[in-house]
């Protein structure tokens, strides 16, 4: 028999106001499996994904937060800076308010900054969303051995 998931009084009033249902609250293993699916990695099988960023978190610089369905691996670039990946599963709506309470959190910690790179302009519409004062620019990045185009977000905290 399926479950509907358009129970309780805060899915209630999400459908009232036409929202939908909060989504379902994901493990970082599931919101980790889901990227690696949707083919964002190119990595041969889960496993050797999973084994790569446990290699990355063994430096005691990184690290993997997790807020709402969203995975921020996090690089500590000392004085107060922290360079950040995202993986989430959360629409654009969503995924700004987890970047909200990532801000909040890594402020209330001590980090003064955040950076992050982007290949889509679409980020620039998601940093708006979060109300937060993002500086974008337009840069190029080396990724895979070639160079193209990025934009490169940093965020006072």
């Amino acid at each position: 028999m399926a479950t509907d998931i358009n129970y309780g009084p805060t899915n209630a009033i999400r459908q009232q106001k036409g929202m939908g249902p909060e989504a379902p609250d994901k493990s970082v293993t599931d919101i980790l499996r889901e990227y690696f699916n949707n083919g964002n990695t190119k990595e041969p099988n889960f496993d050797s994904f999973l084994t790569k960023i446990m290699v990355l978190l063994k430096d005691e610089n990184n690290r993997l937060v997790k807020t709402g369905n969203t995975v921020f691996f996090l690089t500590n670039l000392g004085d107060g800076v922290v360079e950040m990946h995202t993986i989430t599963s959360e629409n654009p709506n969503e995924f700004a308010k987890s970047l909200q309470g990532l801000a909040k959190t890594l402020k209330s910690q001590g980090l003064k900054k955040i950076v992050s790179y982007a290949d889509r302009p679409a980020y620039i519409e998601i940093a708006k969303r979060t109300g937060m004062p993002w500086k974008t620019s337009q840069t190029t990045r080396v990724t895979g051995g070639q160079a193209g185009p990025s934009y490169l977000f940093e965020l006072e905290l």
